[in-house]
């Protein structure tokens, strides 16, 4: 008996616990409650800034407008020579046996690589550069390399919501399909940023209220962080309670880090609780902060369609109540037809934001 007491005490305190860590959740029946808090979800919620310049990528709420023929790329060209070529309403397509090469910013409707698309630090001759598409998607045996990692450059990569759709990965996907159409070979996409030694450290001491330094384990300057970064502090309280508290790093002496609280650098402290620093518990100190960045226009509210499909789009559900789906971006790299093997990917010191495809099926 005591052994059956034991384990339902172990049961019921794991049960407790459970629900402790789920409040706050939506399951997907909840879709009232969701959209209850919709807005405020948003609101709290952290985006990176893109340029001033790269205004016309914005395109969330606006129409789409109906498609031409494909814009072919044919012959090894440059960003350049692309943004004139694929200036229509077209999907800009990088043929088999072709290089694009990006030297500069390149705004189309659609992106479909099935050659090759080589974007460094040295294509990347200015500060700031970005790729913007309704999808960025890498085909047949096609090939798109990012790769800047210079500490005086970013690169973005910006999926629009311009209402275009790819027939097999949906709506503001990047990634890259194997199909069977697909020429012999995989589908590769890489994407690197500035490399960090160490991405997150440990407090090494308690910070409680007021105070508007910290001293981390590991000297800031040699895991590669800078003034200016952005850093989130992960809270220590019992049963997953607390907040993360999140600041820029306004100066740095080794392994102490100066607080600000926005980019401006204006000085700030810890708020009202504690984060621990004691050997037994010490708090995550996470540095958030990267030079190529994956996002895209806000999340968007879609009314499900009874005749969508369920794999791509945002198909009604009488099952569980569902009317919406929240339309972010979405990484993915898959297979169809006979292909069980989809193609290779590999995202390293990179940002994505603003994804996830809240009732569409897999996203």
């Amino acid at each position: 008996m005591a052994t059956v007491h034991h384990a339902c005490r172990f049961l019921l305190g794991c049960w407790i616990f459970y629900a402790r860590l789920a409040e706050g959740a939506f399951r997907r029946e909840d879709e009232s409650d969701y959209l209850a808090d919709y807005d405020a979800i948003l609101a709290a919620s952290y985006a990176t800034s893109m340029p001033s310049a790269a205004t016309s990528c914005v395109h969330a709420g606006q129409a789409p407008q109906e498609l031409g023929e494909a814009c072919v790329l044919s012959v090894n060209t440059t960003a350049t020579s692309a943004q004139e070529l694929c200036s229509g309403q077209c999907v800009c397509v990088v043929d088999e046996g072709v290089t694009l090469t990006m030297d500069q910013s390149l705004d189309v409707v659609a992106l479909v690589v099935k050659g090759k698309l080589l974007w460094d630090d040295v294509s990347q001759t200015a500060a700031e550069q970005w790729l913007c598409a309704a999808y960025v998607t890498v085909e047949n045996n096609g090939t798109m390399r990012v790769d800047v990692r210079s500490e005086e450059k970013r690169a973005y990569i910006y999926l629009k919501d311009n209402g275009v759709r790819h027939e097999a990965l949906g709506h503001r996907a990047l990634g890259g399909i194997h199909s069977s159409r697909s020429a012999p070979g995989l589908p590769l996409l890489e994407i690197a940023g500035r490399t960090l030694r160490r991405t997150w450290s440990l407090l090494a001491a308690t910070v409680t209220s007021g105070v508007s330094s910290i001293r981390l384990m590991h000297d800031a300057a040699d895991m590669g962080w800078r003034v200016g970064d952005r850093i989130a502090i992960a809270p220590t309280q019992m049963q997953s309670k607390g907040e993360a508290q999140w600041f820029y790093c306004m100066g740095i002496n080794k392994n102490e880090i100066e607080l600000a609280a926005d980019a401006g650098l204006s000085i700030a402290g810890i708020t009202d609780q504690k984060f621990l620093g004691e050997a037994h518990t010490r708090a995550e100190v996470i540095n958030l902060s990267r030079n190529v960045v994956v996002t895209g226009d806000n999340f968007t509210l879609v009314a499900c369609d009874p005749a969508g499909s369920s794999a791509v789009d945002c198909a009604c559900d009488t099952n569980i109540n569902k009317a919406h789906c929240t339309r972010g971006l979405h990484v993915i790299m898959a297979s169809e037809g006979e292909h069980s093997i989809s193609g290779t990917m590999r995202i390293r010191h990179t940002r994505v934001e603003k994804c996830g495809q809240r009732g569409t099926v897999g996203r």
